[in-house]
C-alpha cells in the first residue's frame, strides 16, 4: 500500500513537471517570437513630374547699390546693336492664266427635227464650267456638227474634258437629245511669273533676324570671356529687340529677287550658372507637396529666358520654368507602419497597391517560419528604395 501510494504521487508530480515544461516552451515561444520576429517591408515609390514656373529678378548689384537680397540674384547684362541686310530668290512662281479657255466640242442631235444654235450658246459641262459657242451653226437631225468653244470666266479653274455639255437655252425635255460632247480636254494657254509674297518676305526677314542674332551673340560671347573669365556666359539666354527691319518690295510685287534689311539690340546675362541652378532647385524644393522629396540622383531640367531687361539700369527678370521628378518621403502618411501590423504578404501588397505613389512591394519576414508582420510596430521596417530616373 505505501507503494502505491508513492506511485500514485511521483505521476502527479511528473504531470506537474511536465505541465510546467509545457508552460515554459510556450512561454519562451512567445518571447522568441515577440523579440526576434521581424517584417523589412522594401517600397519602389513611383516618380511623378513636378514643374515650377518661376520669374526670379536680376540686376546688377555694383551698378544698382542694392543690399543682397534673396528675392533678387546677382547677374550682369550685356548689350550690342548689330544691322545688315540680304538679298532673298525665295519667291513664288505663279501661272497667270489671264485668257479664257477654248476647245472644241460636237453637237449631237438625237432629236426628230434640225436645231439651229446661234454663236454664244451657253454649254454647261458636268463639272460646272460654263462655255459659249464661237459660231453658229445648224444640227440636222440624227446628225452632228464640230463647233468651237470658249469659257465663260478666264482661270484654270474652267479647263474641264473630255465631258459631255448641256446646252443650257433648249427646253429641258429634249436636252437629252440634243447636247455636246468633246473628246479631249480644253485648254489654255498662260504665262509664268514670280512675285514676292507677303509670306516671302516675312521668311526673308526672319532669316535675317536670326543671322543677326548669332552674329550679335557670338560679339557678346567674346566680350564676356575678356570681360567676366570667372562667370558664364548664357548663349541661349537672350532678349532681342528689333529696332527696324524693311524690304524693297511690297507684297505681291512682280520680281525675281529682293532685298531685306534690319537692326536689332541683343542682351545677354552673365552670372554663375551653379549659383543659378542651385537658386532655382531651392525654389523648386520649396514648392515641393508636404512628404514628398525630389527623386535620387537626378538633374532638375532648366528652361530660362529673359524678359523686360533694361540695360542701361542694368536690371531684368530671368523667367523660366524649372521641372524634375518627385517621391514621397517615410513621413507620407501612407507609410505608417500601424497601418501594416498583422497582416500576411498579401494584404501588405494590397494594402500599398492602392496607392498611385509606390510602384512595387517586396515583403520579407524573419524568421523564415514567420508568415504575419508583427503585432509590434518597433519590429516592422519600411524602407523606400531609390526609385531609376530617366534624364
Amino acid at each position: 500500500m505505501p507503494s502505491l501510494q508513492k506511485s500514485k504521487i511521483e505521476k502527479h508530480y511528473a504531470k506537474i513537471l511536465w505541465t510546467f515544461i509545457g508552460f515554459t516552451v510556450v512561454l519562451v515561444s512567445f518571447i522568441l517570437y515577440f523579440s526576434f520576429s521581424k517584417t523589412v517591408i522594401t517600397l519602389m515609390p513611383r516618380a511623378e513630374d513636378i514643374a515650377l514656373d518661376f520669374a526670379l529678378p536680376v540686376e546688377n548689384a555694383e551698378v544698382t547699390k542694392n543690399p543682397p537680397s534673396d528675392t533678387r540674384f546677382d547677374g550682369i547684362f550685356l548689350t550690342t546693336t548689330v544691322s545688315g541686310e540680304e538679298t532673298s530668290t525665295d519667291v513664288t512662281e505663279l501661272d497667270d492664266f489671264s485668257e479664257k479657255a477654248t476647245g472644241t466640242v460636237k453637237i449631237i442631235n438625237r432629236y426628230s427635227k434640225s436645231q439651229p444654235l446661234v454663236a454664244t450658246t451657253r454649254l454647261l459641262s458636268d463639272e460646272g464650267a460654263l462655255y459659249r459657242t464661237a459660231g453658229t451653226v445648224t444640227v440636222p437631225s440624227g446628225g452632228e456638227v464640230t463647233v468651237d468653244i470658249i469659257a465663260d470666266q478666264p482661270g484654270a479653274s474652267q479647263i474641264v474634258g473630255p465631258t459631255h455639255f448641256t446646252i443650257v437655252a433648249l427646253w429641258a425635255g429634249i436636252q437629252d437629245q440634243i447636247y455636246a460632247e468633246s473628246s479631249v480636254p480644253t485648254s489654255q494657254t498662260g504665262r509664268r511669273s514670280t512675285v514676292a509674297t507677303g509670306a516671302d518676305i516675312r521668311s526673308a526677314q526672319d532669316d535675317l533676324l536670326r543671322d543677326l542674332k548669332v552674329k550679335a551673340a557670338d560679339e557678346l560671347a567674346r566680350d564676356a570671356s575678356l570681360l567676366y573669365p570667372h562667370l558664364d556666359f548664357f548663349q541661349d539666354i537672350l532678349q532681342t529687340d528689333v529696332i527696324s527691319e524693311t524690304a524693297d518690295v511690297s507684297p505681291d510685287d512682280q520680281v525675281t529677287a529682293f532685298t531685306t534689311s534690319a537692326e536689332i539690340r541683343v542682351t545677354a546675362l552673365v552670372t554663375s550658372r551653379e549659383r543659378l541652378e542651385s537658386r532655382v532647385l531651392e525654389m523648386l524644393q520649396v514648392a515641393l507637396p508636404e512628404n514628398m522629396k525630389l527623386a535620387g540622383d537626378q538633374s532638375p531640367t532648366f528652361d530660362f529666358h529673359l524678359e523686360n531687361v533694361d540695360p542701361l539700369a542694368q536690371t531684368g527678370t530671368l523667367a523660366g520654368t524649372a521641372s524634375a521628378k518627385m517621391v514621397l518621403t517615410l513621413n507620407h502618411p501612407t507609410l505608417e507602419r500601424k497601418n501594416v501590423l498583422n497582416l500576411d504578404a498579401q494584404q501588405v501588397r494590397t494594402y500599398f497597391g492602392n496607392f498611385p505613389e509606390i510602384a512595387a512591394v517586396d515583403v520579407h519576414f524573419s524568421p523564415f517560419w514567420i508568415r504575419r508582420t508583427p503585432s509590434l510596430i518597433d519590429h516592422v521596417e519600411i524602407i523606400l528604395a531609390q526609385p531609376k530616373i530617366s534624364q
